[in-house]
């Protein structure tokens, strides 16, 4: 859109930029590229830990007890990385962009949900081997293998995604209230100068 300016008896129209200066970059696209890219690193990060499995030299070792064996080393851990990589950002994302009370809330529900569904599928499946009464000593054992191997709920991921959220949350709210405290302790040079000029 064109100004006008009047010069003598004749109205000039000027444009607001001139030939010689360059637009200014939209807003829009200098905020949009981190994320783009912190997206493609996050999928090529998913895509690698999905193809961990496939290392062979881990196929040949895996998790046994007197209940059988679970399955290779390679498969569990390319499940838990994979897993973690896939759930942890998201959450993690959630609760930042979110007000610090609804996300120290989210963050907390994470932790606390996660690990008290850790805990209790690692104490019904140890009591419930220790019952059976046929070697009580390997109890623990089976409350972690059943906690490792526990691929259909990810409840290791969501409680150290919580975790990080927890102390993210936490870092923020503490960098909030330093920004207040030192703007509030901040004067303004123009009512410093009111106030010498009134003494």
């Amino acid at each position: 859109m064109k100004g006008l300016y009047l010069k003598g008896n004749l109205i000039h129209a000027t444009d607001p930029i001139t030939p010689d200066q360059p637009a200014p970059l939209p807003a829009l696209s200098s905020r949009l590229f981190p994320k783009v890219i912190g997206l493609i690193v996050w999928a090529v990060t998913v895509y690698g830990t999905s193809t961990i499995h496939q290392i062979e030299s881990l196929n040949c070792t895996s998790i046994c007890g007197p209940w059988g064996c679970g399955p290779t080393l390679s498969a569990l851990l390319g499940y838990h990385l994979f897993s973690f990589v896939l759930i942890a950002p998201p959450l993690v994302g959630i609760c930042s962009i979110l007000p610090p009370k609804v996300g120290s809330r989210l963050a907390n529900a994470l932790f606390f949900g996660g690990l008290i569904g850790a805990v209790g599928l690692f104490a019904w499946s140890s009591f419930d081997w220790y019952l059976e009464g046929s070697q009580t000593e390997y109890s623990i054992r089976r409350g972690l293998f059943s906690l490792v191997t526990a691929t259909d709920i990810p409840l290791i991921q969501v409680t150290i995604s919580g975790l990080i959220s927890m102390f993210l949350m936490n870092w923020r709210v503490k960098s909030t209230r330093t920004d207040r405290f030192e703007s509030s302790t901040t004067s303004d040079p123009l009512n410093e100068t009111a106030e010498q000029a009134t003494i």
